[in-house]
């Protein structure tokens, strides 16, 4: 962020979604350099839960940070795991189709089980790919 009378709204304000992620898990710090990339119009904002400093009682806990995905919206409302993952989505344009489909009827079961599968098996995913 730049100060001074040149700083942009979106300086101003924040981005949309602040990621809180955990950086020292191999396959989140790869998915968010992925994310990164595709984020061109810059909507979210990435934080590792080793130096987010939760600001109780509105913040999750430690614990709670590091057992999911969480992303903060810029009115301060949190979502964690699927949903979490679903709000990212729908930031980044090529993924929006996934966001929507996420979101038809029914879909909320497999999601947040699809996203739990990965996330409970982030480290051994990260050996396997071999992701140091």
């Amino acid at each position: 962020m730049t100060a001074g009378p040149h700083r942009s709204r979106r300086d101003a304000v924040g981005r949309p979604l602040t990621v809180i992620y955990d950086g020292s898990c191999p396959v989140c710090r790869l998915t968010v350099r992925a994310l990164r990339i595709l984020d061109w119009r810059e909507r979210l904002e990435f934080a590792s839960l080793q130096r987010f400093q939760p600001q109780p009682p509105t913040d999750p806990t430690r614990r709670e940070l590091i057992r999911a995905l969480h992303v903060r919206d810029i009115q301060g409302r949190w979502h964690r795991g699927g949903e979490a993952a679903l709000r990212i989505a729908g930031a980044i344009p090529i993924l929006v189709p996934l966001s929507l489909f996420g979101r038809l009827p029914g879909m909320d079961g497999p999601i947040e089980a699809a996203y739990g599968l990965v996330a409970d098996n982030r480290h051994a995913i990260g050996r396997l790919l071999g992701i140091r």
